[in-house]
């Protein structure tokens, strides 16, 4: 049992390690994109029914900074707001 222990104390800091590293990974998402189109609208939560804060015009450069859970919408930052815009309207910058 002695020479089992280093082994399973092991693997346990392996998986440890490992899981620690991708939510850290998942934290740090962001990247820039663009307005595809125009009169692009930011909502205040993921979803069409709920208010609109803004609106973008094509080509307008925001930062991405997360996902909805059921993938529809971008969470950005353009200037000072933060808000929610369908996926379909935001290119990743090249």
């Amino acid at each position: 049992m002695r020479r089992k222990l280093p082994g399973i104390l092991g693997a346990l800091l392996i998986i440890t390690v490992t899981l620690a590293f991708l939510g850290i990974a998942e934290a740090s998402f962001t990247f820039i994109g663009y307005a595809n189109s125009d009169r692009v609208k930011v909502y205040s939560s993921p979803s069409t029914t709920d208010s609109v804060i803004e609106e973008l015009k094509l080509g307008d450069f925001v930062k991405v900074v997360g996902k909805s859970p059921d993938e529809d919408f971008w969470e950005i930052q353009h200037k000072d707001k933060h808000g929610w815009v369908l996926v379909k309207y935001i290119n990743p910058r090249i």
